[in-house]
Protein backbone atom coordinates (compact mmCIF):
# COMPACT_ATOMS: atom_id res chain seq x y z
CA UNK A 1 0.00 0.00 0.00
CA UNK A 2 2.89 2.31 0.85
CA UNK A 3 4.84 1.51 -2.61
CA UNK A 4 0.66 2.67 -4.27
CA UNK A 5 0.58 6.04 -2.81
CA UNK A 6 3.64 6.80 -3.69
CA UNK A 7 3.15 6.56 -7.11
CA UNK A 8 0.14 8.55 -6.87
CA UNK A 9 1.90 11.30 -4.97
CA UNK A 10 4.30 11.44 -7.79
CA UNK A 11 2.65 11.01 -10.69
CA UNK A 12 -0.08 13.97 -9.29
CA UNK A 13 3.30 16.01 -8.46
CA UNK A 14 4.68 15.71 -12.45
CA UNK A 15 1.12 17.05 -13.68
CA UNK A 16 1.02 19.94 -11.53
CA UNK A 17 4.82 20.72 -12.46
CA UNK A 18 3.77 20.62 -16.11
CA UNK A 19 0.67 23.12 -15.94
CA UNK A 20 2.16 25.55 -13.01
CA UNK A 21 0.38 23.98 -10.02
CA UNK A 22 -1.13 27.48 -8.80
CA UNK A 23 -4.53 28.18 -9.79
CA UNK A 24 -5.72 31.83 -9.85
CA UNK A 25 -8.95 31.80 -11.02
CA UNK A 26 -11.37 34.87 -12.47
CA UNK A 27 -13.34 36.91 -10.27
CA UNK A 28 -13.27 39.84 -12.11
CA UNK A 29 -15.31 43.30 -11.25
CA UNK A 30 -13.34 45.14 -13.92
CA UNK A 31 -11.73 43.56 -17.08
CA UNK A 32 -8.65 44.02 -16.15
CA UNK A 33 -6.11 40.45 -16.34
CA UNK A 34 -3.37 42.50 -14.16
CA UNK A 35 -5.54 43.81 -11.34
CA UNK A 36 -4.92 41.43 -8.60
CA UNK A 37 -8.34 41.55 -6.81
CA UNK A 38 -9.90 40.40 -9.95
CA UNK A 39 -8.10 36.74 -8.96
CA UNK A 40 -9.01 34.76 -6.49
CA UNK A 41 -6.67 34.32 -4.54
CA UNK A 42 -5.68 37.65 -5.38
CA UNK A 43 -2.65 37.66 -7.22
CA UNK A 44 -2.49 38.42 -11.39
CA UNK A 45 -1.86 34.70 -13.09
CA UNK A 46 1.95 36.17 -14.68
CA UNK A 47 4.32 33.56 -14.33
CA UNK A 48 5.16 30.18 -15.96
CA UNK A 49 3.63 28.31 -12.64
CA UNK A 50 0.52 30.15 -12.25
CA UNK A 51 -2.54 28.66 -14.15
CA UNK A 52 -5.56 31.09 -15.17
CA UNK A 53 -8.81 29.34 -14.78
CA UNK A 54 -11.95 32.09 -16.68
CA UNK A 55 -15.40 31.61 -15.53
CA UNK A 56 -18.34 33.97 -15.53
CA UNK A 57 -18.40 36.59 -13.36
CA UNK A 58 -20.84 39.24 -15.85
CA UNK A 59 -17.51 40.84 -16.62
CA UNK A 60 -14.74 39.35 -19.19
CA UNK A 61 -11.11 38.38 -18.21
CA UNK A 62 -9.15 41.07 -20.81
CA UNK A 63 -5.43 40.51 -20.87
CA UNK A 64 -4.08 44.33 -21.06
CA UNK A 65 -0.01 43.34 -20.50
CA UNK A 66 2.16 40.84 -22.30
CA UNK A 67 2.14 37.52 -19.56
CA UNK A 68 3.92 34.31 -19.59
CA UNK A 69 1.40 31.88 -18.01
CA UNK A 70 1.30 28.10 -17.04
CA UNK A 71 -2.38 27.23 -18.66
CA UNK A 72 -5.22 28.99 -19.29
CA UNK A 73 -8.66 26.87 -19.10
CA UNK A 74 -11.36 29.15 -20.31
CA UNK A 75 -14.77 27.41 -18.74
CA UNK A 76 -16.93 29.99 -19.28
CA UNK A 77 -17.22 33.58 -18.99
CA UNK A 78 -15.06 35.39 -21.94
CA UNK A 79 -11.56 35.82 -22.37
CA UNK A 80 -10.14 38.88 -24.45
CA UNK A 81 -7.69 40.55 -26.13
CA UNK A 82 -8.43 44.09 -27.56
CA UNK A 83 -4.76 45.59 -28.09
CA UNK A 84 -1.06 44.32 -29.51
CA UNK A 85 -0.30 41.80 -26.69
CA UNK A 86 1.14 38.79 -26.08
CA UNK A 87 0.36 35.56 -24.05
CA UNK A 88 2.88 33.07 -23.79
CA UNK A 89 2.02 29.78 -22.71
CA UNK A 90 4.45 27.63 -21.12
CA UNK A 91 2.31 24.13 -19.58
CA UNK A 92 0.03 22.03 -20.59
CA UNK A 93 -2.54 23.66 -22.87
CA UNK A 94 -5.01 26.63 -23.88
CA UNK A 95 -8.06 25.91 -23.82
CA UNK A 96 -11.62 27.78 -24.73
CA UNK A 97 -14.09 24.78 -26.05
CA UNK A 98 -17.26 26.87 -25.71
CA UNK A 99 -18.19 28.97 -28.75
CA UNK A 100 -18.34 32.61 -27.73
CA UNK A 101 -15.85 32.34 -25.10
CA UNK A 102 -13.42 34.33 -26.97
CA UNK A 103 -13.36 37.93 -28.19
CA UNK A 104 -10.15 38.81 -29.69
CA UNK A 105 -10.85 42.36 -31.54
CA UNK A 106 -7.03 42.92 -32.35
CA UNK A 107 -4.61 41.37 -35.32
CA UNK A 108 -1.55 42.03 -33.35
CA UNK A 109 -2.78 40.30 -30.27
CA UNK A 110 -0.62 36.88 -30.06
CA UNK A 111 -0.76 33.53 -28.56
CA UNK A 112 2.48 31.87 -28.20
CA UNK A 113 2.59 28.12 -27.13
CA UNK A 114 5.97 28.19 -26.25
CA UNK A 115 6.44 24.72 -24.04
CA UNK A 116 9.12 22.65 -24.01
CA UNK A 117 6.55 19.23 -23.46
CA UNK A 118 3.77 18.20 -25.41
CA UNK A 119 0.75 20.77 -25.55
CA UNK A 120 -2.49 21.63 -27.09
CA UNK A 121 -4.80 24.40 -28.41
CA UNK A 122 -8.19 24.55 -28.12
CA UNK A 123 -10.54 26.95 -29.74
CA UNK A 124 -14.14 27.56 -31.26
CA UNK A 125 -13.95 31.13 -31.92
CA UNK A 126 -11.45 33.09 -34.53
CA UNK A 127 -7.94 33.68 -33.04
CA UNK A 128 -5.97 36.36 -34.64
CA UNK A 129 -1.87 35.72 -34.14
CA UNK A 130 -0.72 32.08 -33.32
CA UNK A 131 2.67 31.19 -32.86
CA UNK A 132 3.86 27.45 -32.18
CA UNK A 133 7.76 27.87 -30.81
CA UNK A 134 7.27 24.44 -28.83
CA UNK A 135 9.93 22.08 -29.59
CA UNK A 136 7.55 18.92 -28.61
CA UNK A 137 4.07 18.77 -29.97
CA UNK A 138 1.32 21.06 -30.48
CA UNK A 139 -2.09 19.58 -30.59
CA UNK A 140 -4.52 21.69 -32.61
CA UNK A 141 -8.32 20.76 -31.39
CA UNK A 142 -11.41 22.26 -32.67
CA UNK A 143 -12.79 23.82 -35.33
CA UNK A 144 -11.43 27.72 -35.49
CA UNK A 145 -10.08 30.62 -38.20
CA UNK A 146 -6.23 32.20 -37.83
CA UNK A 147 -7.44 35.75 -38.80
CA UNK A 148 -3.77 36.91 -38.71
CA UNK A 149 -0.52 34.93 -38.53
CA UNK A 150 -0.09 31.36 -38.08
CA UNK A 151 3.77 31.03 -37.42
CA UNK A 152 5.99 27.95 -36.62
CA UNK A 153 9.12 29.40 -35.25
CA UNK A 154 10.09 25.71 -33.59
CA UNK A 155 10.80 22.06 -34.53
CA UNK A 156 9.12 19.57 -33.07
CA UNK A 157 5.54 18.54 -34.99
CA UNK A 158 2.44 19.92 -34.82
CA UNK A 159 -1.28 17.40 -34.98
CA UNK A 160 -3.95 18.89 -36.85
CA UNK A 161 -7.06 17.57 -35.10
CA UNK A 162 -9.85 19.78 -36.06
CA UNK A 163 -10.79 22.16 -38.99
CA UNK A 164 -7.55 24.59 -38.98
CA UNK A 165 -8.62 27.74 -41.32
CA UNK A 166 -5.96 29.87 -42.37
CA UNK A 167 -7.89 32.88 -43.01
CA UNK A 168 -5.39 35.47 -44.45
CA UNK A 169 -4.78 35.12 -47.92
CA UNK A 170 -1.49 37.67 -47.95
CA UNK A 171 0.42 35.32 -45.90
CA UNK A 172 2.08 32.52 -47.36
CA UNK A 173 2.55 30.02 -44.46
CA UNK A 174 5.73 27.66 -44.16
CA UNK A 175 6.55 24.49 -42.37
CA UNK A 176 10.43 25.26 -41.20
CA UNK A 177 12.99 22.78 -41.61
CA UNK A 178 13.13 20.24 -38.83
CA UNK A 179 9.10 20.17 -37.98
CA UNK A 180 6.48 18.35 -39.08
CA UNK A 181 2.77 19.23 -39.49
CA UNK A 182 0.12 15.86 -39.54
CA UNK A 183 -3.59 16.10 -40.54
CA UNK A 184 -5.20 13.69 -38.98
CA UNK A 185 -8.41 11.68 -39.90
CA UNK A 186 -11.37 13.55 -40.18
CA UNK A 187 -9.61 16.90 -39.86
CA UNK A 188 -8.22 19.70 -42.26
CA UNK A 189 -5.72 22.27 -42.89
CA UNK A 190 -7.31 25.56 -45.01
CA UNK A 191 -4.64 27.43 -46.87
CA UNK A 192 -5.79 31.17 -47.66
CA UNK A 193 -2.38 31.72 -49.14
CA UNK A 194 -0.69 28.89 -50.26
CA UNK A 195 2.20 27.07 -48.61
CA UNK A 196 5.95 26.11 -48.48
CA UNK A 197 7.12 22.87 -47.27
CA UNK A 198 10.53 23.09 -45.92
CA UNK A 199 9.85 20.57 -43.38
CA UNK A 200 7.32 17.49 -43.85
CA UNK A 201 3.53 17.78 -44.36
CA UNK A 202 1.92 14.80 -43.37
CA UNK A 203 -1.69 14.04 -44.43
CA UNK A 204 -3.00 10.57 -42.84
CA UNK A 205 -6.31 8.52 -44.19
CA UNK A 206 -9.35 10.45 -43.75
CA UNK A 207 -7.29 14.07 -43.69
CA UNK A 208 -7.47 16.94 -45.96
CA UNK A 209 -5.53 20.00 -47.13
CA UNK A 210 -7.25 22.28 -48.68
CA UNK A 211 -5.66 25.15 -51.16
CA UNK A 212 -7.79 28.36 -52.01
CA UNK A 213 -8.16 29.18 -55.54
CA UNK A 214 -5.24 30.31 -57.81
CA UNK A 215 -2.41 29.72 -54.89
CA UNK A 216 0.35 27.66 -54.81
CA UNK A 217 1.50 24.45 -52.98
CA UNK A 218 5.25 24.50 -53.00
CA UNK A 219 7.30 21.47 -51.31
CA UNK A 220 11.05 23.09 -51.88
CA UNK A 221 13.97 20.72 -51.83
CA UNK A 222 14.51 18.83 -48.77
CA UNK A 223 10.81 19.06 -47.98
CA UNK A 224 8.53 16.19 -47.92
CA UNK A 225 5.03 15.68 -48.49
CA UNK A 226 3.74 12.54 -47.26
CA UNK A 227 0.09 11.30 -48.43
CA UNK A 228 -0.50 8.56 -46.29
CA UNK A 229 -4.56 7.09 -46.45
CA UNK A 230 -5.67 3.83 -46.21
CA UNK A 231 -8.10 1.60 -48.96
CA UNK A 232 -11.09 3.42 -48.78
CA UNK A 233 -10.39 6.25 -47.03
CA UNK A 234 -7.46 8.10 -49.24
CA UNK A 235 -5.58 11.02 -47.75
CA UNK A 236 -6.71 14.46 -49.78
CA UNK A 237 -4.96 17.45 -51.45
CA UNK A 238 -7.67 19.33 -53.11
CA UNK A 239 -8.73 23.24 -54.14
CA UNK A 240 -11.62 24.60 -52.26
CA UNK A 241 -14.12 24.39 -55.15
CA UNK A 242 -15.15 22.51 -58.37
CA UNK A 243 -14.26 25.18 -60.10
CA UNK A 244 -11.17 26.21 -58.69
CA UNK A 245 -7.69 25.48 -59.13
CA UNK A 246 -3.89 25.62 -57.41
CA UNK A 247 -0.71 25.36 -58.83
CA UNK A 248 1.37 22.51 -56.88
CA UNK A 249 5.45 22.18 -57.21
CA UNK A 250 6.98 19.38 -56.10
CA UNK A 251 10.80 20.33 -55.79
CA UNK A 252 11.46 17.67 -52.89
CA UNK A 253 10.41 14.43 -51.72
CA UNK A 254 7.15 12.80 -52.40
CA UNK A 255 5.17 9.57 -50.73
CA UNK A 256 1.82 9.08 -51.56
CA UNK A 257 0.14 5.53 -51.05
CA UNK A 258 -4.29 5.81 -51.00
CA UNK A 259 -4.21 9.56 -51.76
CA UNK A 260 -6.54 12.09 -54.34
CA UNK A 261 -5.36 15.07 -55.74
CA UNK A 262 -8.00 17.24 -57.55
CA UNK A 263 -8.02 20.16 -59.59
CA UNK A 264 -4.44 21.06 -59.69
CA UNK A 265 -3.84 23.76 -62.91
CA UNK A 266 -2.45 22.68 -66.00
CA UNK A 267 0.81 21.56 -64.63
CA UNK A 268 -0.58 19.39 -62.71
CA UNK A 269 1.56 17.74 -60.13
CA UNK A 270 4.35 19.47 -61.26
CA UNK A 271 7.72 16.92 -60.47
CA UNK A 272 10.91 18.35 -60.26
CA UNK A 273 12.84 16.15 -57.65
CA UNK A 274 11.90 12.70 -55.98
CA UNK A 275 8.33 10.47 -56.18
CA UNK A 276 9.46 7.83 -53.76
CA UNK A 277 6.43 6.38 -54.17
CA UNK A 278 2.74 6.45 -55.76
CA UNK A 279 0.27 4.00 -55.68
CA UNK A 280 -3.29 3.44 -55.03
CA UNK A 281 -4.47 6.80 -56.00
CA UNK A 282 -6.30 9.50 -58.26
CA UNK A 283 -5.76 12.62 -59.77
CA UNK A 284 -9.22 14.23 -60.42
CA UNK A 285 -10.27 17.66 -61.95
CA UNK A 286 -7.36 17.34 -64.52
CA UNK A 287 -7.86 21.12 -66.73
CA UNK A 288 -8.77 21.20 -70.25
CA UNK A 289 -5.31 21.19 -72.42
CA UNK A 290 -3.52 19.96 -68.48
CA UNK A 291 -2.10 17.01 -66.62
CA UNK A 292 -2.40 15.19 -63.76
CA UNK A 293 0.67 15.36 -63.28
CA UNK A 294 4.24 16.72 -64.96
CA UNK A 295 7.65 15.04 -64.69
CA UNK A 296 10.36 17.75 -65.07
CA UNK A 297 14.12 17.06 -66.40
CA UNK A 298 15.55 16.44 -63.15
CA UNK A 299 12.62 14.33 -61.95
CA UNK A 300 13.15 11.27 -60.55
CA UNK A 301 10.21 8.33 -60.30
CA UNK A 302 9.90 4.76 -59.58
CA UNK A 303 10.01 1.88 -61.77
CA UNK A 304 6.41 0.86 -60.85
CA UNK A 305 3.28 3.25 -60.23
CA UNK A 306 0.40 0.91 -59.38
CA UNK A 307 -3.52 1.46 -59.27
CA UNK A 308 -3.40 5.44 -60.56
CA UNK A 309 -6.82 7.30 -61.85
CA UNK A 310 -6.83 9.90 -64.17
CA UNK A 311 -10.23 11.66 -64.35
CA UNK A 312 -11.80 14.14 -66.20
CA UNK A 313 -14.70 14.88 -63.36
CA UNK A 314 -15.38 18.59 -65.25
CA UNK A 315 -16.00 17.06 -68.70
CA UNK A 316 -13.15 19.39 -70.59
CA UNK A 317 -12.41 18.44 -74.16
CA UNK A 318 -8.63 17.77 -74.09
CA UNK A 319 -7.16 16.36 -70.20
CA UNK A 320 -4.58 14.38 -70.21
CA UNK A 321 -2.62 12.01 -68.05
CA UNK A 322 1.01 12.57 -67.76
CA UNK A 323 3.39 15.45 -69.01
CA UNK A 324 6.81 13.37 -69.91
CA UNK A 325 8.21 15.80 -72.47
CA UNK A 326 11.09 17.08 -70.56
CA UNK A 327 11.95 13.51 -68.85
CA UNK A 328 14.76 11.20 -70.15
CA UNK A 329 15.35 8.91 -67.08
CA UNK A 330 13.78 5.91 -65.91
CA UNK A 331 11.60 4.26 -67.37
CA UNK A 332 8.83 3.66 -65.46
CA UNK A 333 5.18 1.03 -65.72
CA UNK A 334 1.85 2.13 -64.64
CA UNK A 335 -0.10 -1.25 -63.64
CA UNK A 336 -3.75 -1.11 -62.76
CA UNK A 337 -4.60 2.10 -63.97
CA UNK A 338 -7.85 3.84 -63.62
CA UNK A 339 -9.61 6.40 -65.15
CA UNK A 340 -11.29 8.11 -68.37
CA UNK A 341 -8.24 9.52 -69.04
CA UNK A 342 -5.76 6.71 -68.39
CA UNK A 343 -4.06 4.89 -70.48
CA UNK A 344 -1.10 5.84 -73.45
CA UNK A 345 -3.90 7.73 -75.77
CA UNK A 346 -3.81 10.95 -73.21
CA UNK A 347 0.08 10.47 -72.40
CA UNK A 348 2.69 13.26 -73.96
CA UNK A 349 6.31 11.37 -73.77
CA UNK A 350 8.21 11.75 -76.62
CA UNK A 351 11.17 9.61 -74.81
CA UNK A 352 9.27 6.99 -74.54
CA UNK A 353 9.96 6.10 -70.89
CA UNK A 354 6.17 5.27 -69.88
CA UNK A 355 4.10 1.81 -70.39
CA UNK A 356 0.84 1.32 -70.01
CA UNK A 357 0.29 -2.16 -68.00
CA UNK A 358 -3.22 -3.91 -68.12
CA UNK A 359 -5.73 -1.48 -66.59
CA UNK A 360 -7.83 -2.50 -63.13
CA UNK A 361 -11.43 -3.69 -63.91
CA UNK A 362 -13.99 -1.40 -64.07
CA UNK A 363 -15.71 0.05 -61.15
CA UNK A 364 -17.96 3.24 -60.01
CA UNK A 365 -16.18 5.85 -58.30
CA UNK A 366 -17.78 8.11 -55.78
CA UNK A 367 -16.14 11.07 -54.79
CA UNK A 368 -17.60 13.87 -52.74
CA UNK A 369 -17.33 17.04 -54.43
CA UNK A 370 -18.87 19.47 -51.83
CA UNK A 371 -17.46 22.98 -51.62
CA UNK A 372 -15.75 24.60 -48.23
CA UNK A 373 -18.76 25.08 -45.31
CA UNK A 374 -21.03 22.66 -47.41
CA UNK A 375 -23.03 21.83 -45.34
CA UNK A 376 -22.47 24.84 -42.56
CA UNK A 377 -22.65 24.18 -39.13
CA UNK A 378 -25.88 25.91 -38.50
CA UNK A 379 -28.99 26.48 -40.61
CA UNK A 380 -32.87 27.38 -40.27
CA UNK A 381 -35.34 24.79 -40.96
CA UNK A 382 -37.05 26.98 -43.68
CA UNK A 383 -33.42 27.67 -45.93
CA UNK A 384 -32.63 25.74 -48.55
CA UNK A 385 -29.28 24.72 -48.32
CA UNK A 386 -26.61 22.46 -50.20
CA UNK A 387 -26.12 18.77 -47.78
CA UNK A 388 -23.33 17.34 -50.27
CA UNK A 389 -21.97 16.95 -53.52
CA UNK A 390 -21.38 13.78 -55.60
CA UNK A 391 -19.71 12.79 -58.30
CA UNK A 392 -19.83 9.25 -60.32
CA UNK A 393 -17.52 8.04 -62.41
CA UNK A 394 -16.28 4.69 -64.17
CA UNK A 395 -13.22 4.16 -63.55
CA UNK A 396 -12.64 2.77 -67.56
CA UNK A 397 -14.52 4.21 -70.58
CA UNK A 398 -16.67 1.14 -70.61
CA UNK A 399 -20.29 1.26 -72.62
CA UNK A 400 -21.73 -0.25 -70.72
CA UNK A 401 -21.70 -1.68 -67.25
CA UNK A 402 -24.47 -3.85 -64.49
CA UNK A 403 -24.67 -0.91 -62.11
CA UNK A 404 -28.44 -0.80 -62.14
CA UNK A 405 -28.83 1.92 -58.77
CA UNK A 406 -26.81 3.32 -56.23
CA UNK A 407 -27.72 3.86 -52.84
CA UNK A 408 -26.61 6.34 -50.62
CA UNK A 409 -26.73 5.92 -46.45
CA UNK A 410 -26.22 9.14 -44.38
CA UNK A 411 -25.84 8.78 -40.45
Amino acid sequence: MNILILALILTTSNSFAACGGTVRTWAGTSVLWSTASNWSPANVPDTASEDAVIINTGVNARVDSDMTVGCVDVQSGIFEGTTARTLTVTGDYFQAPNPGSLNLTSNRFEIVMAGTTPQSFEAADDVRDLILSNTSTVTIKNNFRVLSDFTISGTGTTVIEGDLILNNANIVQNIPSGHTVVVKNGASLFLSGGLTIDGVLQIEAGGEVIVRRNEVLTVNSGGILKLLGSSGNPARLVSEASNRIFSFNMNGTLIANYFLIQRTDANGMNVSATISQLENGEFRGIQNSGYGFTLGAAAFAPTTMDSIGFYNDDGYASPFNINASAYNSTALTLTNYTGDVGGAAFENDPNGKITWSAPAATELSITNDAEVGEPQNFMDPADEFVFAEFSFTLTQNDTATDITQVMLEMT
